[in-house]
């Protein structure tokens, strides 16, 4: 990889790193003192306040691509266009957000089994994150300008700071008996202060005349809106793929249910934010690329872009498979280790996905999304009918497979044929080239592991730091050696231009 594409991941992981650390030591501290009715609530209203994203049509997808694409071809009157009419479109949005959260309120005790005091709360808490996210989003787009800019260093930075503002205020307001409603307050005006530190960041790096109301078309709107619709059906999947467990474990189930299901569940969330962050710097490569023209290009995005994310999602994955219960212990009490399950269920799945992290990526930044909008689609449709179906006689257990289930047929069977098709790579040799490295050096950290595991009964931080410290150093000479053998001898013998990529090499090169 360049050493701007490992800037961007290391900024992206910055961010991430801040807000995992933070929110892994913030879960116990809030569900321990509000309980697990108040922080079934919270996961209850975050998911769905999470859903005003679907409301964008796309846009932000679209506004990456495009001043990707604006930026890779020097046409920065066409890239000031693409942002003034994301602004004011998304404006728009905002006004509707607030809507639907005035009318969500009025009905929250409606659609839950809630006590009285429990729908206020519900309500207040609801108002509070749903207006104050949409009057975010606006203002919100410019961090997707920066990634399409590829400044992800810069957003990591920012968001960094933001989350540890947010634990501190948190903290203290908990620690002095302020409740859930605070929490959902303080999350809120720290999420519109770093957003509007980004905007400013990105009119310092373009120009304070990015966002002007006459640069907004109706032309540039359909141009977004054409690459942003499909996009947005991809987002729709996503709530059904994903977004949607807690509503019918809530509905199926119990409101403090919920939290059982979200402590294995939001481990697994954890290791896909990690990957995530990693892929997602390919979205405006892969646009450059297309748009100059090569498809080689694409091609070796494709292998090392989904052998860096195997080599981060196959040992994490293992990790949490094999000690996830120690986690659960040490983390939130032994009266949750229950949800190991709910992980077990999920991990081996999602890691097969995150795995070819980069794919959808290459897809968004070549405009050729549509057959995976449609089978996210259907992914999505049938893990809520599995979801609710299974519910009944295996409990969170059934909703969990309702999710694994499609998920693991889209990564085995859907992501790997179509991207190889798409790019004319034979199966083999992005199956062998993607995964035959990471499979292998993940092997010695499970049998670690598992050697470990056997013989530290003892479920404490200590033995469970001793587990993972050995693991992650295992895992460190490992990638030392690959490096030195296999990525440092390519570097050193070819010349990498500036928008590209390193020579694919294979496992036995």
């Amino acid at each position: 990889m360049s050493f701007k594409t490992i800037k961007n991941v290391a900024g992206s992981w910055f961010g991430l790193a801040s807000n995992m650390v933070v929110g892994f030591l913030l879960t116990p501290f809030i569900l321990h003192r509000l309980g697990n009715t108040a922080f079934g609530l919270w996961v209850l209203m975050s998911s769905f306040t999470g859903y005003y994203g679907l409301l964008d049509l796309g846009l932000r997808n679209a506004i990456i691509r495009f001043v990707a694409r604006y930026q890779a071809t020097d046409e920065i009157d066409e890239l000031a266009k693409v942002v003034s009419t994301g602004f004011f479109a998304y404006a728009g949005v905002a006004a509707l957000a607030t809507l639907i959260s005035l009318v969500a309120a009025a009905n929250v005790q409606a659609w839950f089994d809630l006590s009285a005091g429990d729908a206020e709360e519900a309500r207040a808490l609801l108002l509070v994150v749903g207006i104050g996210t949409a009057v975010g989003m606006p203002v919100a787009l410019f961090g997707g300008v920066l990634e399409g800019l590829q400044r992800f260093a810069l957003v990591g930075s920012v968001q960094a700071v933001g989350t540890i503002v947010r634990a501190a205020v948190i903290y203290f307001g908990l620690s002095a008996g302020h409740g859930i409603v605070f929490v959902g307050g303080v999350t809120v005006g720290v999420n519109l202060a770093t957003a509007a530190v980004v905007m400013w960041a990105a009119f310092r790096i373009c120009s304070p005349k990015l966002l002007r109301w006459s640069y907004a078309s109706r032309s540039t709107l359909s141009a977004m809106a054409a690459f942003g619709l499909v996009t947005f059906w991809i987002g729709i999947a996503q709530v059904f793929r994903f977004q949607l467990d807690s509503m019918v474990v809530a509905a199926c189930i119990s409101v403090p249910a919920v939290t059982f299901f979200a402590a294995g569940g939001r481990l697994v969330n954890y290791a896909t934010d990690v990957v995530q962050a990693l892929a997602q710097v390919f979205t405006p490569m892969s646009s450059a690329l297309h748009a100059s023209g090569s498809t080689d290009g694409l091609r070796r995005v494709l292998i090392l872009g989904n052998r860096y994310s195997a080599f981060v999602a196959f040992p994490i994955s293992v990790t949490l498979l094999l000690i996830g219960s120690r986690f659960i212990q040490v983390w939130l009490g032994v009266q949750y280790v229950s949800s190991q399950s709910v992980l077990a269920i999920l991990i081996v799945p999602t890691a097969l996905y995150l795995a070819q992290a980069t794919s959808p990526k290459i897809l968004y930044g070549m405009a050729r999304h549509k057959t995976l909008a449609m089978v996210l689609f259907a992914e999505g449709v049938a893990n809520l009918v599995l979801s609710v179906t299974l519910s009944r006689p295996y409990g969170l257990n059934g909703v969990a497979m309702g999710t694994a289930i499609p998920l693991f047929c889209t990564a085995v069977f859907f992501l790997p044929i179509h991207l190889c098709r798409l790019l004319q790579l034979r199966l083999r040799d992005f199956l062998w080239g993607a995964f035959g490295y990471p499979i292998l050096l993940t092997v010695p950290v499970a049998l670690v592991i598992r050697i470990l595991d056997a013989r530290l009964p003892s479920r404490s931080w200590k033995e469970l730091l001793e587990i993972v410290f050995a693991a992650v150093t295992v895992y460190a000479v490992e990638l030392l050696v690959y490096f030195w053998f296999v990525e440092y001898p390519n570097l050193a013998t070819r010349k990498v231009t500036p928008g590209t990529v390193d020579k694919i090499s294979y496992p036995g090169d």
